[in-house]
């Protein structure tokens, strides 16, 4: 398996720290707002980054922060005039929502910055004792000039820094960075709100890049083997952690193997803006969409190319999920049924539909392991319906039932895979008894259409449609579906 490196430029072969496990951090959302589907299209990459790995077989520790302290925060709570815990619970909670509305896995740990403050101030009073980090007015600054290696990851020269120019936000010009904040003086307005810890240095808050050293080594160890991130974060925020985590201890080990970063999305050709009204949440797309189509849009594009959203684009991904969830009605349809006119006899075309669902299985495993080529992939995937539709749409196609299952398994497990149309969570048996009931009321109307009594047989269609089961009706049998009410 190969995975491209940003701190080498490079691809490289994915070889863990500890054989057959993989420790990764994801930097998480900042719980200020709606998260827009920017924002989700990072967290998708690493929901299947992770799955693919479980997939091949390794023991997965996942863990993403939640950013619920830093200026942004601040100042939004205050404009909605809740207390910073109300606000930043809300929006935590919408975040959760849209992860699930995409079939985002929850991390095995979702820290919050807040609940770890204690470990960030021991942090920042062990950087001062080696010499990397000093205060001023309350509040304490990294010194980039005495860490050597500042900037390797953003391929960043010392000399064209802006060395000595202390900069008291969280965010900074990148054309002009500077030694950088780990502890940022309480201003009035934040006592008078109650937002701040007691420190050494006074009361205040941890900059914005301290808390991912400290929750990524305290549930991952001092040194892991993956960090997700979008391409904004290489600098300042993955370059300062870097220095905050190697300068902070004397182990010569990188803080992390590889750092995997995904590119941006923009909104027809250009950066995403409320002002441009070109800004989409998850709520925005799926009202409209459904949250599969949301997750094959992104499936479609290499997680390292910049992804260029647009609505008509999105339209047209709806129209291959329908393909791919027909396909996958007709396969469930088929295995309900009571009795099989087809024979069990295991003939050609078996053989056939077996080696090319095969194939297409193994082409995925192959994009997958050339950095997580999710494109390729699905080309794949489309040529595996395409392959089962082939024998499905076919009136005089022999298939027995046991291809049809492993055709059924085959897809389910690709999906799976992907995060596409999850199974109901109800399953097993009361899925079963509905299955069992649809394919009931389908073989009674079949009687009534064999006797011609074509009014109360279209009525039972009907009705069926009028609550979300569609027929359609086949030379060997009637084949149903779910469709939207």
């Amino acid at each position: 398996m190969k995975i491209y490196n940003t701190l080498t430029r490079s691809i490289e072969e994915l070889s863990t720290i500890k054989k057959d496990k993989v420790n990764i951090y994801c930097c998480g959302p900042t719980v200020y707002g709606m998260p827009h589907v920017g924002n989700f299209r990072t967290f998708f990459f690493g929901d299947q980054f992770r799955r693919y790995l479980i997939y091949r077989g390794y023991n997965v520790l996942y863990v993403m922060n939640i950013t619920d302290i830093d200026d942004k925060t601040i100042r939004d709570s205050k404009k909605e005039k809740l207390s910073l815990k109300e606000f930043t619970e809300k929006y935590t909670l919408e975040f959760f929502r849209g992860c699930s509305w995409l079939n985002i896995e929850p991390a095995n740990v979702h820290p919050k910055a807040t609940d770890h403050i204690d470990d960030m101030i021991e942090l920042i009073k062990t950087l001062e004792k080696k010499g990397l980090a000093y205060e001023k007015d309350g509040s304490v600054y990294y010194s980039i000039e005495n860490f050597s290696t500042y900037g390797d990851l953003a391929q960043l020269k010392m000399e064209n820094l802006a060395i000595g120019k202390s900069v008291d936000v969280d965010e900074y010009d990148k054309d002009n960075p500077a030694d950088f904040v780990l502890w940022k003086a309480a201003k009035e307005d934040e006592i008078k709100r109650k937002i701040y810890w007691d420190s050494p240095w006074g009361k205040g808050r941890p900059g914005w890049h301290l808390e991912c050293s400290i929750l990524s080594t305290k549930y991952l160890g001092d040194s892991f083997d993956v960090h997700i991130g979008g391409v904004d974060l290489i600098f300042p925020h993955h370059t300062n952690e870097i220095a905050q985590s190697e300068g902070a201890r004397d182990s010569k080990d990188p803080f992390v193997k590889y750092w995997v970063h995904g590119e941006f999305l923009i909104v027809d050709g250009k950066k995403m803006s409320k002002s441009l009204g070109n800004y989409f949440t998850m709520d925005d797309l799926v009202k409209e969409h459904d949250p599969n189509t949301i997750r094959m849009y992104f499936l479609n594009s290499h997680y390292r190319d910049v992804l260029n959203f647009t609505i008509d684009s999105l339209k047209q991904v709806d129209s291959q999920r329908e393909r791919v969830k027909v396909t996958l009605d007709d396969l469930h349809s088929e295995l309900s049924k009571k009795n099989y006119l087809t024979t069990e006899k295991y003939g050609k075309e078996d053989i056939k539909l077996h080696e090319e669902l095969l194939k297409f299985k193994h082409d995925i495993i192959e994009a997958m392991d050339n950095d997580f080529s999710t494109p390729t992939a699905m080309k794949s995937l489309n040529n595996m319906i395409r392959s089962i539709n082939s024998c499905l749409q076919n009136e005089k196609s022999s298939l027995n039932h046991s291809s049809i299952h492993f055709a059924h398994s085959m897809l389910r497990e690709i999906f799976d895979l992907f995060g596409l149309f999850p199974e109901t969570s109800s399953g097993g048996y009361e899925q079963e008894f509905v299955e069992k009931l649809i394919q009931d009321i389908i073989d009674l109307r079949n009687e009534f259409r064999k006797e011609k009594q074509w009014k109360i047989s279209d009525q039972i269609r009907d009705l069926m449609k009028e609550n979300g089961i569609e027929l359609k009706d086949l030379q060997e049998g009637s084949r149903w579906r779910k469709i939207d009410k």
